[in-house]
């Protein structure tokens, strides 16, 4: 079963929903500018969030089960009022631009048993730590990216309003 594409796009007054575990797909655009939708729980189910999902919506906090494979393009960005975000130990893919212009996010978390991300100090890294793809608006003004890494994702940095300085 699919929460198809663009269900509830624009519902701009959708402040609640409860995904049923009989769900398996996010599709794209799904949730989309529902400004009102503050908390969300994808229950294990879920294998897939696709792009754009939840693009431009309210959401604050977000919960994601184990279960969950698959972090489409788009998922998450502009979702300016999310905080933290946790990586459960499922995820095998996270597409391109998932997490940017998240303007209150301040630390993304990864499962320690994922074997395709982690985290350090908040910031998103592929496990290796050789790419680092995702840096939070509201981590610290300076960054040292460590040594070993050999990859900046395309717009790991973008948006970030906060950001004066890095040292490679």
């Amino acid at each position: 079963t699919a929460i198809g594409r663009s269900a509830f796009n624009r519902c701009e007054k959708l402040t609640s929903v409860v995904i049923p575990p009989t769900v398996s797909v996010i599709d794209t655009l799904a949730f989309r500018l529902c400004l009102a939708l503050t908390d969300v729980s994808i229950p294990s189910s879920v294998t897939h969030i696709n792009q754009s999902a939840f693009l431009q919506s309210g959401l604050k906090n977000v919960t994601l089960a184990d279960g969950l494979e698959v972090i489409g393009n788009y998922a998450f960005q502009s979702c300016d009022s999310l905080q933290f975000l946790s990586i459960p130990s499922t995820v095998k893919s996270i597409g391109y631009c998932a997490i940017t212009f998240v303007n209150s996010l301040q630390g993304i978390a990864v499962s320690s048993t994922n074997q395709h991300y982690s985290s350090n100090n908040g910031v998103l890294y592929d496990k290796a730590m050789q790419r680092l793809i995702a840096y939070p608006p509201l981590r610290s003004a300076h960054y040292d990216i460590p040594y070993g890494v050999t990859t900046i994702d395309t717009a790991a940095f973008e948006g970030n309003w906060r950001l004066r300085s890095v040292a490679m």
